[in-house]
């Protein structure tokens, strides 16, 4: 389930990039928030902010952007935009 639920996500976010969705629509903070409670359900507490954080960690940092940039081109970067989108949604 875990596994099923983590691909889908990142199916769709991946489909939202390539096909040209802004990051911070509401579809794609759809996305976002639904990656923000898959880490709550499965791993540890994560709120807005630390969410924000995360996706700032996986723009920056070499090995998280090697991950989803893998998947589309830019795509550590847009999931950024769309998680800081849905924190200021949220917040």
């Amino acid at each position: 389930m875990l596994a099923e639920e983590a691909q889908a996500i990142n199916d769709e976010l991946t489909a939202a990039c390539t096909g040209g969705l802004p990051a911070d629509s509401p579809e794609v903070m759809d996305i976002a928030e639904r990656h923000r409670a898959h880490i709550n359900r499965w791993f540890y507490t994560c709120d807005h902010e630390l969410h924000r954080c995360l996706g700032d960690l996986y723009a920056s940092d070499p090995r998280f952007a090697a991950v989803y940039d893998a998947l589309a081109p830019g795509l550590a970067a847009y999931f950024r935009t769309a998680i800081h989108a849905n924190a200021r949604r949220h917040l």
